[in-house]
């Protein structure tokens, strides 16, 4: 396991209520390392229907990719979002 995937940002457990608010279940993913988003929401519907959301928690906009994550992220465009804020969740939530 690499030494960053040791490393929770700070406000990973704001972002994880924040989902959980609005009826997100959270896999929390952080220690899988690699450049692995660090946690995965998911809201299953009556009808069996899912969302899933691949994230990465990031304490604010001047924090830095590993050069693991800046990899996934090249090779899977678009498949992690990266949240700050309640403003991210928010939005991330409404592209889901």
């Amino acid at each position: 396991m690499s030494k960053y995937a040791r490393k929770v940002d700070t406000n990973q457990a704001d972002v994880i209520s924040w989902y959980e608010g609005l009826g997100y279940s959270i896999i929390n993913t952080s220690a899988v390392g690699n450049g692995f988003p660090d946690l995965i929401a998911v809201h299953e519907y009556v009808d069996g229907q899912y969302d899933i959301i691949f994230i990465e928690v990031k304490r604010s906009k001047y924090a830095k990719y590993t050069q693991a994550q800046k990899e996934f992220n090249e090779k899977y465009p678009g498949l992690a979002v990266r949240v700050e804020t309640v403003e991210d969740v928010m939005r991330s939530v409404q592209d889901a």
